[in-house]
């Protein structure tokens, strides 16, 4: 298991959330990091070298909530 530290950025540049966290591989620790991050920018960093780096994105449950039909009210 490796220590990564995830870091959320907000549109600024700085760091809202910093989270240091035991995870099997890149591929993992880089999933914590979009879960955690929620849609906002993140950074992934495995002791000094930033392995992935994310801008913000709209969530895809989201935009889909907006498009399905509302049932309606009986």
């Amino acid at each position: 298991m490796h220590l990564y530290e995830i870091r959320v950025v907000g549109p600024t540049g700085r760091t809202l959330i910093a989270s240091q966290e035991m995870h099997l591989s890149d591929y993992a620790a880089i999933r914590s990091g979009r879960v955690l991050s929620d849609g906002s920018a993140f950074e992934v960093w495995r002791d000094l070298d930033c392995i992935h780096r994310a801008a913000a994105y709209e969530r895809k449950t989201d935009a889909a909530n907006e498009n399905t039909p509302k049932p309606k009210a009986s």
